[in-house]
């Protein structure tokens, strides 16, 4: 490939070689300013963030996904400090519930959030977390030996629900009952 290549070189004449290379650079030249539009659109795209909540679940929208919804029509769904505005900005879940006359199940007013991890559980050490966890997983963990050398689990996991008030009288576990 490279013999033909170089014997295609050799008997090239001028014009020919001219015709080549000018190809070449508005190929390099085509190149370049794709090259130089992607980074522009990149960079214009990184700019753009999720600066706007849902005013019905309050979590972050794109403005892509963004949609401005009449409070006139869905007054009877939604609490009265929202019915006041004329439009409120949603994101598509809760805007389908809405139109179908439903309430979210992420709406701000079922009191839904998940609340701060409280100081004295985030100081718990595994083995108390784990006392205090409602569900105990029973599995077969295997150690793999392969460049990852990761542990990984084997067939079924079996979840068990344990009364988190009962605990107390349940310890100290017996060796046969782990």
């Amino acid at each position: 490939m490279q013999d033909n290549r170089r014997r295609r070189l050799e008997t090239e004449n001028n014009e020919d070689r001219q015709n080549r290379l000018e190809k070449r650079r508005e190929k390099t030249k085509k190149q370049r300013k794709e090259r130089i539009l992607q980074e522009q659109n990149f960079k214009s795209t990184i700019k753009i963030f999720a600066d706007v909540p849902c005013s019905i679940c309050c979590k972050a929208l794109y403005p892509q996904q963004r949609i401005a919804l009449n409070t006139s029509s869905i007054s009877s769904v939604i609490p009265h400090n929202l019915t006041e505005l004329e439009k409120i900005t949603t994101c598509s879940r809760c805007s389908n519930l809405l139109k179908k006359r439903k309430v979210p199940p992420q709406a701000f007013w079922n009191k839904m959030q998940v609340a701060d991890v409280p100081e004295e559980i985030n100081n718990l050490t595994e083995i108390e977390k784990q006392m205090l966890c409602r569900i105990v997983p029973f599995m077969k963990i295997i150690k793999v030996h392969n460049r990852f050398s990761q542990n990984w689990c084997k067939g079924q996991v079996v979840l068990f629900a344990r009364d988190v008030i009962e605990v107390t009288e349940q310890l100290p576990l017996n060796l046969n009952e782990t």
